[in-house]
């Protein structure tokens, strides 16, 4: 009789099997300071400011040979923390430094700020990545698919999106 397989978590079995769970479950960037980080800017060469509400989300948008090839030129945390973008094995691994240089975020949220010709100025940056979140998730509130009838969606999703 074959020996059985030790498995991880108390002897809890997965249906996909315990290396893709424990794999799903691992951070990309070995959780160093994620639970600090509620905003990432990541500003490319276009002088696109995208916002993402941790490091695990803007690691699973950014693609590895975009990070390469430097299409991302700048990253911060919300208060202005530096974030290194650097890839392994296929993978986005992104960290961030002890280093901070929040008059460059604010700088490069003006010059989005001027492009996209908003009228209001952008002073804090915690409220701009709110209210970017906010305008994110109303839009896929509002695009989801399949359309299911009114009951259903309201008795799947609720009444309004989900709020962060």
């Amino acid at each position: 009789m074959p020996a059985r397989r030790a498995w991880p978590r108390g002897g809890v079995r997965c249906l996909f099997g315990w290396r893709l769970l424990t794999w799903l479950l691992t951070s990309p960037h070995d959780g160093r300071m994620a639970d600090e980080v509620r905003a990432v800017f990541v500003f490319d060469r276009d002088h696109d400011a995208l916002v993402f509400r941790s490091l695990e989300h803007a690691t699973g948008y950014m693609e590895a040979i975009d990070v390469e090839e430097g299409e991302y030129v700048a990253l911060f945390t919300e208060t202005g923390g530096i974030v290194n973008a650097t890839t392994t094995a296929e993978r986005v691994v992104l960290t961030v430094t002890g280093e901070r240089d929040e008059a460059d975020l604010r700088a490069r949220l003006r010059d989005h700020q001027r492009r996209m010709r908003t009228p209001e100025p952008i002073t804090d940056p915690v409220a701009f990545a709110s209210d970017y979140l906010r305008r994110e998730r109303e839009w896929e509130w509002a695009h989801r698919w399949p359309r299911w009838p009114a009951w259903l969606d309201r008795r799947l999703h609720g009444e309004h999106p989900p709020k962060a």
